[in-house]
């Protein structure tokens, strides 16, 4: 899919798309203070490696689960940010699998999601955050 334009209602929309039990990691060399405690605060007990996308300078990582009420908070920080979207690489993923991977979040670059999100899904997803998608070529929904 397209890079979101909505901020907020792209964390905001997270848990519709990713379902329960989802975990949110966020990997940034420019995390606020504040938006650093926040997540710190709400780390997923239950977290598992995620490999870094940025080597140098070393990141901040956070796991938090993608729960409404830890990504309305999350998105409500982003807002009060003017948008600013507190990472620089987002991965959502769900007992051992990735379900939506974005290197360079925010940045212009693609999001990529699991082909076990329902088409419909991930079209609803994208009308509410500002974002278009096509299916991978020479994939089906299928698939596994």
């Amino acid at each position: 899919m397209t890079a979101p334009t909505d901020v907020p209602a792209f964390f905001r929309s997270l848990p519709e798309l990713v379902g329960e039990g989802a975990v949110l990691y966020l990997e940034g060399t420019r995390i606020d203070e504040g938006a650093a405690a926040y997540l710190s605060q709400r780390q997923a007990p239950h977290a598992q490696t995620v490999p870094r996308s940025t080597l140098w300078p070393r990141p901040q990582c956070f796991h938090m689960p993608a729960t409404e009420a830890c990504l309305d908070g999350l998105a409500s920080l982003s807002a009060a940010r003017g948008g600013d979207p507190t990472a620089d690489h987002v991965t959502v993923y769900r007992d051992g699998r990735m379900l939506l991977t974005w290197y360079d979040a925010f940045c212009g670059d693609e999001v990529y999601l699991s082909k076990e999100i329902a088409e419909s899904a991930v079209a609803a997803f994208c009308e509410r955050v500002g974002s278009t998608f096509r299916p991978f070529e020479g994939s089906s929904q299928a698939e596994s």
